[in-house]
């Protein structure tokens, strides 16, 4: 599959600008991406021509006899004396293949990366615009390369590539649109959906107008991709509301380690760039004024194509909230764990993203408390989120992600505190019994995780109201005087009433799994045994 260039019909060459607008009518929020895929191509290609990017007003970017002019809200292109050389110019700064044979998007991800994240980075674009294989022309066979975990080299493979159709079709399609006045465009232009009657010849599918069909090539580089268990993709659309500043802020929101690449879900992959976006400078404030994701996974009906299942927005998350998420983020990254004895033509790991994170980001995208559901919630199939994961159980939770569950609970509100602190103290005091009365450290340890594991059931089991409170007096009983509740108690009743129970209960094992006590040994999870079993 060689890179087509665009023909050079005088008809087309005659043709007056294009106009490329955010408020052009019919422009999707993918489109809209593309746009400011588009604008962020130009930046690139200007940057790598020696011209300087500015906050405000306009910039010319020269491309062949053919200039784009830049602005806050659209592009206008120049032809020159050539549609087709002007086109060819745009494709080639825009759309590469680095020497090892990976997709590389200047626009998206500035700088060539090293070999591993440029691979992850293909293989989300894989799963999300590029799913379809013949969207993509193999170089070869797969190639061999290395990465660093835990201080080991591990070999992974990846497959190279001589191009992808936006290399190919962007400079023919768009001059056929500009010839024709609108261009069909195939399934890659629409992630996750299809033609609804493919029998009638085309009488279903998209017609996309000479601008539209310019966004649609671009919203590749708009866009970001992401990984996601169980062979899925996460498509994140984000909206731009300045393409300059847009521009400048794009290639800062592509992941920047081969960890990052995969998130948990859709929810996950929209905080994650709401937390980039928030750290941001405030020169890009109103570069992106909404973010949508979707989910791509094969379904039943179709295992060979990945459609749209999920979607996912948060548009407005308290600062206070987003801040604890983003501290909590740093403890919940996705892990990339070495495989001990790969097969043949098998990759040396696997990415393995928090179920912790993923259950906080559903809550938090859907304007829910962060903790809602931790009673009853299950990850990955049958892991409880508020069990902690060891070499003899399928829990969700890692012991050490328990410090980022403690960050947010700063983001609760005080009622909500009070009652998880008088459940560490109950907890504390109760370890602290059970260590004057039992000898030997050994037992100790497995006398407190049989607590631990006694109210944990208490809690988890509770089904209605009255049990709840049950169980919360029967703990703060036993352990005794607790200096929380005896300062606040107040506050804690309206959690009590029977309009809050499930809150309560969610809290209460919150404030369970959350503890840790002085001696950090507190429970036993064998974290290595439980990896290397799974």
């Amino acid at each position: 599959m060689a890179v087509k260039k665009a023909s050079k019909a005088s008809a087309v060459e005659s043709s007056p600008p294009l106009v490329v607008g955010l408020s052009q009518a019919g422009m999707t929020p993918f489109l809209r991406a593309g746009i400011g895929g588009l604008a962020a191509s130009l930046r690139s290609i200007a940057l790598e021509a020696g011209l300087k990017w500015p906050k405000a007003g306009e910039v010319v970017v020269p491309l062949g006899p053919g200039s784009a002019t830049v602005g806050a809200r659209q592009v206008t292109f120049h032809w020159g004396e050539s549609v087709a050389e002007t086109l060819d110019a745009l494709v080639a700064g825009s759309f590469r293949v680095t020497a090892e044979g990976l997709i590389h998007l200047p626009g998206a991800y500035g700088e060539e990366q090293s070999v591993p994240l440029q691979a992850a980075l293909q293989d989300a674009l894989k799963r999300t615009i590029l799913q379809h294989g013949k969207t993509t022309d193999k170089r070869g066979s797969q190639q061999m390369a290395s990465i660093e975990i835990d201080d080991k080299n591990v070999s992974f493979f990846y497959q190279p590539y001589k191009s992808f159709v936006h290399m190919i079709e962007a400079g023919p399609d768009i001059q056929k649109a500009l010839q024709k006045g609108t261009v069909d465009l195939a399934g890659w232009a629409y992630p996750g959906g299809s033609v609804r009657h493919v029998g009638l010849g085309g009488a279903t599918s998209i017609q996309y107008s000479p601008s539209a069909a310019m966004a649609a090539f671009f919203a590749i580089v708009g866009c970001v991709s992401f990984s996601a268990p169980g062979r899925a993709g996460i498509l994140l659309v984000l909206q731009p509301g300045d393409l300059l500043k847009f521009a400048r802020e794009r290639s800062s929101l592509t992941p920047a380690s081969v960890g990052a690449v995969t998130v948990s879900g859709a929810s996950d992959a929209v905080l994650s760039v709401r937390v980039a976006l928030q750290s941001a400078t405030a020169e890009a404030s109103g570069s992106v004024v909404d973010t949508q994701s979707m989910l791509l996974r094969a379904t039943p009906w179709d295992s060979k194509q990945k459609y749209r299942v999920a979607t996912a927005t948060a548009d407005a998350l308290p600062q206070p909230v987003l801040r604890c998420f983003e501290r909590a983020m740093k403890l919940w990254p996705t892990q990339l764990v070495a495989v001990k004895k790969p097969k043949k033509d098998q990759s040396g790991y696997f990415s393995s993203p928090s179920l912790v994170r993923e259950f906080v980001a559903e809550n938090l995208a859907n304007g829910r408390k962060w903790f809602h559901g931790f009673a009853t919630a299950r990850a990955d199939g049958d892991r409880f989120i508020h069990y902690l994961r060891s070499s003899t159980n399928k829990g969700a939770m890692w012991a050490r992600e328990r410090e980022g569950l403690q960050i947010m609970i700063d983001a609760l509100e005080e009622a909500e505190k009070v009652l998880i602190r008088s459940v560490h103290v109950a907890i504390g005091q109760r370890f602290g019994a059970i260590a004057q009365q039992t000898e030997g450290v050994q037992a100790r340890r497995n006398r407190w995780q049989g607590e631990r594991e006694k109210w944990r059931l208490a809690f988890a089991q509770a089904k209605t109201h009255e049990q709840v409170r049950a169980a919360l007096a029967d703990l703060w009983s036993r352990a005794g005087t607790n200096s929380e509740l005896k300062a606040s108690w107040e506050q804690v009743l309206p959690l009590l009433r029977p309009t809050n129970w499930q809150a309560a209960r969610d809290l209460a094992l919150v404030a369970l799994v959350s503890y840790r006590g002085k001696d950090s040994q507190d429970d036993v999870n064998d974290e290595t045994n439980a990896s290397d079993n799974e």
